[in-house]
């Protein structure tokens, strides 16, 4: 906290915004993220009990080519910009 009150020279509303966005956007990267994966299982893969994978078919395109391509892309800048 004391960082982001000393950048935004303590501007209570710069302070209240920043925050509440910064917690916001990874909440709302978050659910999309939940809500794609949940979306791709199939109703027999539940009443199976298949053991699944859902990047790995997301990746292979099972929820559209498109889709799969951004998922691909968006693992490789995960792990290339990962925190050292």
């Amino acid at each position: 906290m004391p960082v982001v009150v000393t950048q935004l020279e303590g501007d209570s509303r710069k302070i209240r915004q920043s925050i509440f966005w910064g917690s916001a956007i990874p909440l709302i990267m978050f659910l999309a993220w939940n809500a794609v994966i949940l979306g791709s299982v199939t109703p027999d893969v539940v009443q199976n009990g298949v053991n699944f994978d859902p990047l790995q078919i997301l990746r292979a395109g099972g929820a559209g080519e498109w889709l799969g391509l951004l998922v691909s892309i968006f693992s490789e800048f995960a792990m290339a910009f990962r925190p050292a």
